[in-house]
């Protein structure tokens, strides 16, 4: 079962169910089916942070979102829940703009995501679990380099501050081999 609960401060909470049913008995196709309980009154805003209609996403014979429509108010928080391989990170790929839908729509604070990538990239990010980190470098090195990777050439205070806002002052010149998940995470977010 593929879920997706909209979870909001205080009562009453607006909810939608999404059940993930694989089509053709195991066959390579899969399906998110919703099944959509309307917001409660008074439950937030009608701005939408998310917009998706139809949208679908195969890979080869694969499909990993089919016929996705979903709406994210502004202000609501939602979580993703569902099995692997359910279409959770693609969804948010596609949001992010890392990777463009087979069919169907992605709208982002208005900006559809695959022709106003720009500026759905100055309002969103991606952080993977992976944080595809330079081990042998240190963390002031890594966030160099990856500016260099930018064409950017800031000054090494502002890189220092960078590390600050992310509480890793303390680790600029260690080896990021030796960071823990956390800390490695946080280096990411910095970059």
């Amino acid at each position: 079962m593929f879920g997706l609960q909209s979870l909001r401060p205080g009562p009453p909470a607006a909810s939608r169910i999404y059940h993930y049913t694989p089509e053709n008995h195991g066959h390579s196709t899969r399906r998110l089916a919703p099944e959509a309980i309307p917001l409660a009154q008074g439950a937030g805003t009608t701005a939408l942070a998310v917009e998706t209609q139809s949208l679908s996403k195969r890979f080869g014979r694969t499909w990993a979102i089919r016929g996705l429509d979903l709406a994210v108010h502004v202000g609501e928080s939602v979580c993703l829940l569902g099995p692997n391989g359910s279409g959770k990170t693609t969804l948010l790929r596609i949001l992010a703009t890392a990777t463009r839908p087979t069919a169907g729509d992605a709208r982002v604070f208005g900006y559809h995501a695959s022709v106003d990538g720009d500026e759905v990239r100055r309002r969103v990010g991606l952080l993977s679990h992976k944080t595809f980190l330079y081990g042998e470098l240190t963390a002031l090195e890594n966030l160099e380099f990856a500016a260099g990777m930018c064409g950017l050439k800031p000054a090494p205070n502002a890189l220092r501050q960078a590390l600050a806002d992310v509480g890793l002052e303390f680790a600029a010149d260690a080896r990021v081999r030796g960071f823990s998940q956390g800390m490695a995470q946080r280096l990411a977010l910095a970059r």
